[in-house]
């Protein structure tokens, strides 16, 4: 389900085993991305409401349980723990340097947030948008 099985386990509360932990036809990625969008599934012990319990902000994610996006650049510390970014950095907003923020990078268009040259073609992801092509 291209979750990490550590963050399964101890975060998201899903069957590291398990693509589908819940049944319902939809895997557990597209399933957390939901709850951390829409919030429709909150996690218990989270008092922030950020879509991670207290203790995978204390032990994994090195984040504050009682601040929602700790290092406060807009992007909620579940989502930066799903998409690998720092959630104590808001520098991690752009983690590549291409121009494109980490979110748009995963969440918009689908390249990723530690490459500035996602294909690898030699032309960056941002270059890339403004000419029309697919990083």
């Amino acid at each position: 389900d291209d979750l990490d099985d550590f963050a399964e386990f101890l975060l998201l509360r899903t069957d590291p085993l398990s693509a589908d932990t819940d049944g319902d036809g939809i895997g557990d990625q597209r399933d957390v991305f939901f709850d951390l969008l829409f919030g429709t599934q909150p996690v218990a012990d989270d008092i922030d409401g950020d879509g991670v319990r207290n203790v995978g902000e204390e032990v994994y994610l090195l984040s504050d349980p009682a601040l929602a996006d700790t290092d406060g650049d807009g992007v909620l510390d579940g989502a930066e723990g799903l998409t690998g970014t720092d959630p104590q950095s808001p520098d991690a907003i752009d983690s590549d340097g291409d121009g494109l923020t980490d979110i748009v990078e995963t969440d918009v268009i689908g390249s990723d947030p530690f490459r500035s040259d996602s294909d690898g073609d030699g032309a960056s992801d941002l270059d890339e948008l403004r000419a029309g092509t697919d990083p």
